[in-house]
């Protein structure tokens, strides 16, 4: 009978690790879960922020190449500019000439 009493005793005590173990198997799986909702998330918001990187530096370029065209509007317009200045200076100086003599 004691024996009996043992073994019954040692089942009881197998069934409550038994017990304890699906348990924690349980909160294991649903921290699984949250963990990978999160990554999930995270993914999301990575991908989120890549977009965004690749758009600042399309407009980034475009602005670029803005400036550049610019940069070289000005010069040529500056370059013409000077050439129109120079023209007005040797044709006034060409009219000194003339009236002088």
């Amino acid at each position: 009978l004691n024996k009996i009493e043992e073994v019954m005793k040692s089942l009881q005590e197998e069934k409550n690790n038994l017990a304890q173990m699906t348990q924690q198997k349980s909160t294991l799986a649903e921290q699984l879960s949250a963990t990978q909702q999160e990554s999930t998330q995270k993914d999301a918001e990575i991908n989120k922020f890549s977009l965004e990187i690749t758009q600042l530096q399309e407009k980034n370029q475009s602005i670029t190449n803005e400036k550049i065209q610019l940069e070289q509007d000005f010069a040529t317009t500056k370059q013409a500019l000077t050439q129109e200045i120079e023209q007005e200076k040797n044709q006034t100086a060409a009219m000194m000439e003339n009236v002088k003599k």
